[in-house]
C-alpha cells in the first residue's frame, strides 16, 4: 500500500497519510466563511452540518482551505483560532489535484 501511495501521490502524501498516527475528532467538516454567521464581530452560529463527522484531527483545518472563498482575513483568523496542520494541508492539496473532491465516495475496483 505504501509503495502504491508513494508512486501515485508522492512522498508528502506518504509521510502524512501512511506514516503518522492521528487522533480522531468530531468536526464540522465544511468550516468556511459561507457557514459562519457573525454579528457585532462575534460568531453567533455555525451552519451546514451535513459534512460533520469523525475525522483525523487535521481535517477541520485542511478542509477549511478546500473550495472556500478566498478571503485573507478568514485564513488569518483560522491560523489564530485553530491548530495548524500545514504539512497535512500540503498533502491534501496534492490529493485534491489528483482526485475529484475530498468528500466524494471513492469507488474501488475489486481485484481478485
Amino acid at each position: 500500500m505504501q509503495d502504491y501511495t508513494q508512486e501515485c501521490f508522492g512522498d508528502k502524501v506518504l509521510q502524512v497519510h501512511c506514516q503518522r498516527q492521528y487522533r480522531i475528532c468530531s468536526t464540522h467538516g465544511d468550516l468556511g466563511v459561507q457557514n459562519i454567521l457573525v454579528r457585532d464581530g462575534k460568531v453567533v452560529a455555525i451552519l451546514d452540518w451535513e459534512c460533520a463527522g469523525w475525522y483525523a484531527e487535521y481535517w477541520g483545518y485542511t478542509k477549511a482551505h478546500y473550495n472556500s472563498v478566498l478571503l485573507p482575513e478568514f485564513y488569518e483568523m483560522l491560523r489564530q483560532k485553530i491548530d495548524r496542520y500545514d504539512d497535512q494541508l500540503e498533502a491534501e492539496r496534492v490529493l485534491w489535484r489528483r482526485l475529484d473532491q475530498p468528500l466524494n465516495k471513492v469507488v474501488r475496483a475489486e481485484t481478485g
